[in-house]
């Protein structure tokens, strides 16, 4: 990701605080029909990923390329014909009504657009495996056995992904970030600023810092609270790993096994509730069951997969004979309970 300053760095402000205003307003006040209101949230976010992630790693780390602005200049456009045309597009006779030429074009280009903001973002690999799939519409003909099916043509390829309002790039995956995800991202984010990160790092340590391993102990305490107001597990282990993992290699675990346990406990806080990851919500949309029925559920199994890692590092801890950190180590009560009001939003939200 960028580190970009200067005049471009406050057009991606506006474009984040922007995104952000429309996310609070529909939540407070209640969201659009599903077209609109996903092609407004990828309107604002799409864009975002050619400014942000370069193409290579060759590419500037301080400021986007002209490709990369026309990218994202092709993303607003792809969008905004969605948001401008959503009431026609909404009586439009679904995969009998022909395309429009404006809508063939602008579907191509949004479908090439949607794998390479995945390829710069998420991985490549899943950028080919969306490419496969792709492919695999047209070629059904010549497919054997149970794979072969009548084939889709080029123009129903677009609509499937591009004109569709509960399938393709409108479908449900985007509903759910749309409607949920983002709004429990940010929520996570202004946590993570007022310094409440710092309170739970602080906390862990204070209660499994002079236990026998304690630095690992602690990256799996902290993760695990952590994880309550995240679902993201690259944040989590940002946050709780810069502080354990040098630690824990301090104490005497070995770099592999320190970072294998800030891995594993930082994964784990996708499953902790109430803020889980965003399949969570993907199965709570798709399964008709609530998100607080899938949460209670998660809990125990939750609960059981830190106490899992614990025991590891614990049995670890105890094979390499070490101790915990020392005692001037630890922060104090007094420090702690001052800034225990930061986790007043996490016990409302649960």
């Amino acid at each position: 990701m960028r580190s970009i300053k200067g005049a471009t760095n406050k057009i991606i402000t506006v474009i984040a605080v922007s995104a952000s205003i429309f996310q609070l307003y529909t939540a407070g006040w209640g969201v659009f029909e599903p077209r609109l209101q996903r092609s407004i949230h990828l309107f604002f976010l799409l864009p975002l990923a050619f400014l942000l992630f370069p193409a290579t790693k060759k590419s500037p780390k301080d400021k986007p390329t002209l490709l990369d602005i026309v990218l994202a200049i092709l993303a607003v456009a792809v969008n905004l014909l969605i948001i401008i045309e959503c009431e026609r597009l909404n009586l439009r006779w679904e995969h009998v009504a022909p395309l429009l030429p404006r809508e063939l074009v602008l579907g191509t280009i949004a479908i090439f657009l949607i794998i390479e903001a995945t390829r710069r973002v998420v991985t490549p690999v899943l950028a080919i495996l969306a490419i496969g799939f792709i492919l695999y519409l047209p070629l059904g003909p010549y497919m054997p056995g149970l794979l072969a099916h009548g084939g889709f043509s080029y123009s129903r390829i677009v609509e499937l992904f591009y004109l569709l309002s509960d399938e393709g790039i409108y479908g449900i995956m985007t509903g759910v970030s749309a409607t949920y995800v983002f709004l429990f991202v940010l929520f996570g984010a202004f946590i993570l600023n007022t310094g409440t990160g710092t309170f739970i790092i602080n906390l862990a340590t204070r209660l499994a810092g002079r236990a026998r391993g304690g630095p690992a102990k602690i990256a799996v305490l902290g993760s695990g609270l952590f994880g309550t107001i995240t679902g993201v597990a690259t944040a989590n282990v940002y946050t709780t790993g810069s502080f354990t993992i040098p630690m824990m290699k301090k104490l005497g675990y070995k770099p592999q096994f320190a970072g294998a346990v800030e891995a594993a406990a930082s994964t784990g806080g996708q499953y902790m509730p109430p803020i889980m990851g965003a399949a969570a919500f993907v199965m709570a949309e798709i399964t008709g069951i609530s998100y607080i029925k899938i949460a209670i559920s998660a809990f125990l199994s939750a609960v059981l997969y830190y106490l899992a890692v614990g025991f590891m590092v614990h049995f670890e801890a105890v094979k390499l004979g070490l101790k915990g950190i020392s005692k001037k180590e630890m922060p104090s009560l007094k420090r702690i309970f001052r800034q225990s009001y930061l986790i007043i939003p996490i016990l409302i939200l649960s």
